[in-house]
């Protein structure tokens, strides 16, 4: 219990923090069974339970706090050369940022037309409402 206590105290990532700290719960409730008798199990049932409930939740808040902390992102475009180094005749130095509503953006697919214009879907995040995104540069 103590060495996963010690890792609560600086957490770099919140889904492994949640995972020490089902560690210690797991050293709670074998303290609870270590006691024994009807209370001591009782105990350790009970905390599994609630455990079990409150820990599921937490894992699926977290994705959704991580994406609030987070910077807000743009989506990038980035054409390379065959040698692996940028395109510079493409967009802005090889690369085209797309801010969609000054929201968090992601880019999710990529399409090449057969005139070489390229499309992207993706999602938009504002005020926390995801929206679909298509985008069509006219680079080619």
């Amino acid at each position: 219990m103590a060495v996963a206590a010690a890792f609560l105290w600086s957490p770099t990532n919140y889904k492994r923090m949640l995972a020490y700290s089902s560690v210690e719960h797991l050293g709670i409730v074998s303290l609870g069974l270590g006691f024994g008798g009807a209370w001591g199990l009782a105990g350790a049932m009970l905390h599994i339970a609630n455990h079990a409930l409150a820990k599921s939740v937490l894992f699926l808040v977290a994705g959704r706090i991580r994406e609030e902390d987070r910077p807000k992102d743009d989506m990038a475009l980035v054409r390379l050369k065959a040698g692996g180094g940028r395109d510079h005749t493409f967009a802005a130095g090889g690369r085209a940022l797309t801010d969609v509503a000054g929201g968090s953006d992601a880019a999710r697919d990529l399409a090449i037309a057969t005139n070489g214009k390229i499309v992207v879907t993706g999602e938009a995040t504002v005020d926390r409402i995801r929206r679909v995104v298509v985008a069509r540069y006219l680079y080619s």
